[in-house]
């Protein structure tokens, strides 16, 4: 069983690794922020939620999608790398 501070790390290391990668996509959602999509690997996305220059969430797939509500926009990212935003 892996350690939650090695998890943290695990998880830290890889958004510190998208910061040198350039997003497979940028997608505009609903509320105007941008989704700034990186590939980690086969199922394996993170798509960073960006407005006014400052990351406001970060969603990671693996194997499954990952979704969120920020403030009323809702957020899903798939397992394939698409991601969809509705208010």
């Amino acid at each position: 069983m892996q350690s939650v501070a090695s998890a943290a790390h695990h998880t830290t290391a890889q958004v510190a690794a998208t910061k040198a990668a350039a997003p497979v996509r940028t997608q505009t959602l609903a509320d105007g922020s941008k989704a700034e999509i990186y590939e980690l690997g086969a199922q394996h996305y993170l798509a960073e939620i960006v407005h006014s220059g400052q990351v406001l969430a970060t969603l990671e797939t693996k194997q499954h999608d990952a979704g969120l509500d920020a403030n009323g926009v809702y957020v899903v990212l798939s397992a394939d790398g698409v991601i969809s935003a509705h208010e």
